[in-house]
């Protein structure tokens, strides 16, 4: 993990663990969401390349619920 400084913000930079997306697959803006959720949230990743419909189904319900 490497931190760097920029006043008044850490930029960290993840890449252990971090899931991946299928590639072809288009999923790349909702994993974007969701590592930045998980990593804001602080929950380990439990996902993986075959929930990219799944998470953009939940992205849709919680725009359209909110």
């Amino acid at each position: 993990m490497l931190r760097v400084s920029i006043d008044p913000y850490d930029v960290v930079r993840v890449t252990a663990g971090v899931p991946q997306q299928r590639p072809g697959s288009g999923d790349c803006g909702v994993f974007v969401l969701k590592i930045i959720e998980y990593l804001c949230s602080g929950f380990p990743f439990n996902f993986g390349p075959h929930d990219g419909p799944l998470l953009r189904h939940k992205i849709a319900v919680s725009m359209l619920k909110d």
